[in-house]
């Protein structure tokens, strides 16, 4: 029986700062609902050698604030039309 696992990171507050900056683009698209990719993470992470996290696990912190961004939006124009 295979077991999955749910990886959970732990992010400082100065790596998350870093990345939400850095792909402020891919976060704050209200049209384009894009994520970097592997190439551009690893460019990141070359410039910013302090953060020790994996492309994919930056990749799915870019999507996961994305979303909290889309959130916020879609509930601050449902509290504007009624």
């Amino acid at each position: 029986m295979i077991c999955l696992v749910r990886r959970y990171t732990k992010w400082t507050a100065e790596d998350s700062k870093l990345v939400i900056e850095y792909f402020n683009k891919y976060v704050y698209a209200t049209k384009d609902k894009r994520l970097p990719g592997e190439a551009e993470i690893l460019k990141f992470k070359a410039s910013h050698p302090s953060v020790t996290l994996s492309w994919d696990i930056i990749k799915t912190k870019v999507m996961i604030e994305k979303k909290k961004v889309d959130e916020k939006a879609k509930l601050k124009m449902k509290n504007l039309i009624i």
